[in-house]
């Protein structure tokens, strides 16, 4: 593998390439989807219906596009990462590529920094989603260039396996489709479940007491063996979340994700003194 190209022995970046690929995937699918909680669904004429059927996955296929990022070197090393959002796809093609030609690619941690020390707008949003499109792009490149996976490169590995969860999004909550399926779950060997509440403060109390049943039917189901958890999507206000801690608390959830706009610092804290149920957050927050 060529490791010297370019002025001076070092590797320099060529290119800066955005791919759009399209094409169909074959999947499961369900119709129809149960949406779960959303901050706009305050308002009345924003919210989803409530899908009482049991919306078992079937076969179909689905035409995408998606976008992703190569960044090749003079030495022919190059990195690839993807999917990116086509808004920060925007942001890497028109401000970051012109900064990236000709720069040291293995200067990760250097080329972070000036990145987010070009633009003002660069602590959150699309901006600092094409700095970690860019960013994933070179340590891709980095672990190519020295021939080693890239959690090698990050301090190599602690675990030889890692647990993971079911994933229920868009699926029906209501009794006998939430009791069928986690069962389902259960059966196939998963111990954790992750499951999205539909109701926010906009549905009133009636969706607050749904949100609660919702955590009891999947207790009643399941037992005690396997941990549930539960992702607001953003949807809900400290006080509508206290509510529904204090009467979910006793089914034991394993933790409530994301029940605030990422911006809501005091509401999580404030959550978090508020109830015994660990409180899960950062999906949205940008750096440190």
């Amino acid at each position: 593998m060529a490791r010297a190209q370019g002025s001076g022995g070092k590797l320099k970046i060529a290119a800066v390439e955005m791919w759009q690929v399209e094409g169909t995937i074959e999947s499961l699918w369900m119709e129809p989807r149960q949406s779960n909680a959303q901050p706009g669904h305050i308002y009345p004429e924003a919210q989803p219906a409530y899908i009482e059927e049991y919306n078992e996955p079937k076969p179909g296929s689905r035409r995408q596009s998606r976008y992703y990022l190569k960044i090749k070197t003079g030495g022919g090393v190059e990195g690839l990462y993807g999917p990116i959002d086509s808004e920060a796809a925007v942001v890497v093609h028109r401000q970051l590529r012109p900064f990236l030609i000709g720069k040291d690619p293995l200067a990760v941690e250097k080329l972070w920094d000036q990145m987010y020390r070009l633009n003002r707008h660069s602590r959150r949003g699309h901006y600092m989603m094409g700095i970690s499109a860019v960013d994933n792009t070179l340590w891709d490149l980095r672990g190519r260039y020295y021939n080693a996976p890239v959690y090698r490169l990050l301090g190599g590995p602690t675990r030889e396996k890692a647990q993971v969860y079911g994933s229920t999004l868009g699926f029906s909550v209501a009794p006998e489709p939430i009791r069928r399926r986690c069962v389902q779950l259960k059966e196939e060997g998963y111990r954790h479940q992750k499951w999205f509440l539909p109701f926010s403060p906009g549905h009133g109390a009636g969706g607050l007491k749904k949100n609660v049943e919702i955590v009891r039917n999947l207790r009643e189901a399941l037992g005690y063996e396997v941990d549930i958890m539960f992702d607001a999507f953003s949807g809900w206000d400290l006080n509508y979340s206290i509510a529904w801690a204090k009467q979910a608390e006793q089914y034991r959830p394993r933790w409530i994700e994301e029940a605030f706009a990422a911006d809501k610092i005091e509401s999580f804290a404030a959550l978090r003194r508020a109830t015994s149920i660990p409180v899960a957050s950062g999906e949205h927050f940008y750096s440190r």
